[in-house]
């Protein structure tokens, strides 16, 4: 507990978002084309 208290916020959020990764694992995210977000709508 006093280990989290002294480290800065940014660095916290890293070590939380590294270990998210390391137990869910890592999906890319896709690209979505212009179609895909403004879709033809007729």
């Amino acid at each position: 507990m006093d280990e989290t208290l002294d480290i800065p916020f940014g660095d916290l959020m890293t070590l939380i978002a590294v270990e998210q990764i390391k137990r869910e694992g890592y999906r890319q995210k896709r690209k979505l084309t212009d179609d895909e977000i403004i879709p033809d709508v007729r």
